[in-house]
């Protein structure tokens, strides 16, 4: 176990720390015994000071509810009694958190849906059945920048014109070079200039490039900033059939200022676990993980992006836990 949770208050951090050392100490797995305790779930994401590992410890500090806390109704945490979840950071990617999942090192994986595809055509034969998904949750998606004032409506419209694409520590190319390709939007011998995205936006201001490309966590905060003085738009985009592993996501009107809002492609974060995780826990859990107290918690601790329950189901990459369906059907049959 390479990183832990440090955001639990004093009296959650010493059960965290205490309790995941004996866990490791005795060696004993986290499930299938008979011990009225507290029970761990090792949340495997990484690699440390990423995305994935940043939305593991909002999870871990919402979902954990050890016994003696409040409850749900006082204001406590509305995670399964008794579970303390530990965030695990996987130093080599998404790659090792799903060999620790399998290999029961870890009771769940928090992946990009894309690494998980990979994961699972890399894999054995039983790959695909030894794993299920609990949820969808927040996606990094495709911004299409371009001046309010631009006409075009549709990818189509920007075939041959001069394009940004924006990259560094907050903005990455994948997902927009996956939309680029299929769409032709490049004619031979062009390319997208590669810029951060502060000059991206600096470009398209200036009329250098017809449209500003960003693979970014809704909400970004320069966006907003630079969105004041510059007058935007974003572009609707469509996922196409053969991209599974993208999925349809809402940028909303009020995300930044003046910009209204588009439905474009995003690269969700999955929530796995093993397939043979009892039913009855992993209704639990995913009662827990949707309460309205949770998603408040993690929204506090600073995760990345929109987690809605209406997108919860929203990556069809690998089939969802039983115990997840009975959990979201009684969801949705409570808000009826």
């Amino acid at each position: 176990m390479s990183g832990f949770v440090f955001r639990f208050s004093p009296t959650r951090r010493g059960l965290l720390i205490g309790g995941a050392a004996c866990l490791l100490a005795s060696g004993r797995a986290a499930w299938g015994q008979d011990v009225p305790e507290q029970r761990f779930f090792r949340l495997a994401a990484g690699p440390l000071g990423s995305a994935a590992f940043a939305l593991a410890t909002g999870l871990a500090t919402s979902l954990s509810n050890p016994l003696g806390g409040r409850g749900c109704d006082k204001g406590g945490s509305c995670g399964v009694p008794g579970l303390i979840v530990v965030a695990q950071g996987a130093a080599h990617g998404p790659t090792r958190a799903l060999d620790l999942l399998r290999g029961g090192q870890a009771e769940g994986a928090l992946v990009f849906a894309r690494d998980l595809a990979a994961w699972l055509s890399a894999g054995d034969a039983g790959a695909q059945e030894s794993l299920r998904a609990l949820a969808t949750l927040s996606a990094e998606t495709l911004h299409v920048f371009l001046r309010q004032d631009d006409p075009a409506s549709s990818l189509g419209d920007l075939i041959g014109q001069p394009l940004a694409l924006a990259q560094g520590p907050e903005a990455g190319t994948g997902l927009a070079r996956q939309v680029i390709g299929p769409a032709h939007l490049l004619k031979p011998g062009q390319r997208a200039l590669l810029m951060p995205l502060e000059f991206a936006l600096d470009a398209l201001a200036e009329g250098e490039v017809r449209a500003a490309f960003a693979t970014l966590w809704p909400g970004n905060a320069l966006v907003s900033q630079r969105a004041r003085s510059l007058p935007l738009k974003l572009l609707p985009v469509t996922p196409l059939a053969s991209q599974r592993v993208l999925t349809a996501e809402v940028l909303p009107g009020a995300l930044y200022p003046g910009v209204a809002g588009v439905e474009t492609v995003g690269q969700p974060l999955v929530l796995v676990v093993r397939a043979d995780l009892p039913d009855d826990f992993t209704e639990a859990f995913v009662r827990s993980l949707w309460a309205p107290t949770t998603l408040k918690t993690i929204g506090a601790a600073g995760a990345v992006g929109q987690i809605s329950l209406a997108g919860a189901q929203r990556s069809s990459v690998l089939a969802y836990h039983p115990g997840a369906m009975a959990a979201y059907a009684a969801l949705v049959k409570k808000d009826q």
